[in-house]
């Protein structure tokens, strides 16, 4: 499981035309690092991986496995609309296929320490 988690780094990464250097320079790592971590040949700390996500510009996030069908259609959907415009006017993202957004936390005078 956690070799196909940093295997999917890759794949986020490509989708994104980024390379490996690139995704390095913006993580704050080498080359090098991102290369074993895509080959699942380190464990790195989750430092790292919230730093590599970043980079990324994803989430790092935890799917009830009785949703993982759905979830990993979305994001395959999200995914190939980047890759294809056609696509992405269906969808927006997938973040906006998985949660219907709130009222911003800032306006609720419900929160605590407010």
């Amino acid at each position: 499981m956690v070799y196909r988690f940093l295997t999917a780094i890759r794949d986020l990464r490509r989708s994104r035309s980024m390379t490996q250097g690139e995704l390095a320079d913006l993580a704050g790592t080498t080359q090098a690092y991102v290369s074993k971590v895509e080959s699942g040949r380190i464990n790195p700390e989750s430092a790292t991986l919230y730093a590599i996500a970043a980079a990324l510009d994803c989430e790092i996030v935890f799917v009830p496995r009785q949703a993982l069908v759905q979830v990993r259609a979305i994001v395959s959907s999200s995914l190939d609309g980047e890759r294809n415009p056609t696509v992405a006017r269906q969808t927006d993202s997938a973040v906006d296929e998985l949660f219907i957004p709130d009222a911003d936390d800032d306006d609720d005078p419900q929160r605590p320490g407010r």
